[in-house]
């Protein structure tokens, strides 16, 4: 005690043989203490709280490529089962730098997490369909495997998690890539 009192260059306590009685100062500093302690334990009840009863700021990015039919909903679902959380919702279809820009999470369409130490989960698969005009294959012709392809104009919708030139087939052999040519528009 004497130290404290020696740090803080005021006395604390009255001390006799008999009793110890707080000074005014010790009274103050006493009630501030026990006011900081108060504190801390209101923010340890927040913060295993947060665990029970989520609040704050959800900051979300998504793809908008599927933003209306899947995110949307279950934002809606999730605002109804926790009201104290506001979710900020960005739409982009480009792949955001999570700890930069502040997001929480992000909906996205990838193949894999580049090796950053970010957690993913998968929640499904998405398909693409090939496809031609009649016109287009009357002149052309009918392709019959993914790599006749290399020989035909195509249309490729361009997104940050797909190669740009590569297009991935899943049939009766497996998995197949083909390397699209110069045709390409």
């Amino acid at each position: 005690m004497s130290d404290l009192e020696a740090h803080l260059r005021t006395r604390l306590l009255n001390r006799t043989t008999r009793r110890i009685a707080l000074t005014e100062a010790g009274e103050r500093y006493l009630q501030r203490c026990e006011q900081i302690l108060a504190y801390a334990d209101q923010a340890e009840a927040e913060a295993s709280d947060a665990h029970a009863r989520p609040s704050g700021k959800l900051k979300v990015h998504a793809m908008t490529s599927f933003v209306q039919h899947y995110v949307v909903p279950a934002v809606g679902r999730y605002q109804e089962r926790y009201p104290e959380v506001h979710v900020e919702l960005t739409l982009a279809q480009r792949m955001p730098d999570l700890l930069d820009e502040g997001f929480d999470v992000s909906l996205t369409l990838a193949t894999g997490l580049p090796d950053s130490g970010l957690v993913s989960q998968r929640l499904g698969s998405a398909f693409s369909v090939a496809c031609a005009s009649p016109a287009y294959l009357e002149k052309h012709g009918v392709p019959h495997t993914p790599a006749d392809l290399e020989h035909h104009s195509c249309l490729q919708m361009v997104t940050p998690v797909f190669p740009p030139d590569k297009w991935t087939f899943d049939g009766p052999n497996g998995e197949e890539t083909i390397t699209l040519g110069l045709a390409t528009f």
